[in-house]
């Protein structure tokens, strides 16, 4: 994704298949979100922009896209597609998470608390 492309994607805001976040502190809560998607025809998960449509940018992006591919791939079952890329935009980095919708059954996320028992999710607005 193109600087231009992010600005465009910003004045849209959200819809079914666009959720912005300032940051991801838990990776329940991005495993949920990761997994919203796949249930559905995919998306897109755009990390360091406020609820004021303000790019905040995260500290590191690198290290969030790897804990992302950490999450796709050890929290879901079955593992996550999951492409996430970095957008530089007003000298701070975006991480614009993009994730594939799944062709088989719903996929469920790992309970926290039982790693056997799986909970699925669906993205709804």
């Amino acid at each position: 994704m193109t600087p231009d492309e992010l600005r465009e994607r910003i004045l849209r805001w959200e819809d079914s298949h666009t959720d912005f976040k300032r940051e991801v502190s838990r990776n329940e809560e991005l495993a949920k979100d990761l997994v919203c998607f796949a249930n559905g025809d995919g998306g897109q998960i755009i990390i360091g922009v406020d609820e004021g449509r303000n790019v905040v940018g995260v500290p590191d992006a690198d290290a969030l896209m790897l804990r992302i591919d950490d999450v796709a791939f050890n929290r879901c079952s079955p593992p996550l597609i999951v492409a996430p890329e970095a957008v530089t935009l007003n000298e701070k980095s975006v991480v614009v998470l993009t994730c594939s919708g799944q062709l088989t059954a719903p996929a469920p996320q790992r309970d926290a608390d039982d790693a056997t028992r799986p909970v699925c999710f669906e993205r709804q607005l």
